[in-house]
């Protein structure tokens, strides 16, 4: 029933065995799996964004210098998505597209984690709803584009006449002299 551990078990360890026995015991589909993989990724890179392993909270209070810690890496620290996937159950690419459900369509996001729709589906629903909306670029797009429309025009298209101080017409260019020589 119980299973002894040996030494080598460090916090972060015995945190992802806990999670994957846990996990194991319950039925849950690919997508269920992945939202979790998306709450535990977070975790872990919340803990490696302060410099500890998950569950060390002496860490603040460690003496150690920052050459000892650095030391103490393994060789290779794969994404904290792929560390959270391996241990959920799950791919890197469902936890990637579970994020894009949670920020773009968080209502798709708590069918999924309760198991009425598919992430396949729900990140379907994603892209096509991202489609159809007009995009958020802010009230003044039709200004960059008209701007970005005049820079792409002719030299001439771009010319105005311009009447001087003494009366007489000339032409002037819409974009300012930068200085260099063609």
């Amino acid at each position: 029933m119980f299973e002894t551990l040996g030494a080598h078990y460090d916090e972060p360890r015995i945190l992802d065995l806990i999670v994957s026995k846990n996990l194991a015991r319950r039925h849950l589909n690919p997508g269920q799996r992945a939202m979790v993989a998306l709450k535990y990724e977070e975790a872990i890179a919340a803990a490696t964004r302060n410099g500890a392993p998950i569950g060390n909270h002496n860490a603040s209070r460690s003496s150690l210098s920052v050459e000892s810690k650095v030391a103490d890496l393994p060789p290779e620290n794969p994404k904290s998505r792929d560390r959270a996937a391996a241990i959920v159950g799950a791919s890197g690419r469902a936890v990637q597209q579970a994020k894009a459900v949670e920020r773009d369509a968080p209502d798709l996001a708590e069918q999924v984690r309760a198991g009425r729709m598919a992430l396949d589906a729900a990140d379907r629903q994603r892209k096509e709803r991202l489609r159809t909306q007009p995009p958020a670029h802010g009230p003044h797009i039709g200004t960059m584009l008209l701007r970005s429309a005049i820079w792409a025009a002719p030299a001439r298209a771009r010319a105005a006449p311009v009447t001087t101080n003494d009366g007489s017409a000339r032409t002037r260019c819409a974009r300012p002299r930068t200085g260099r020589t063609r």
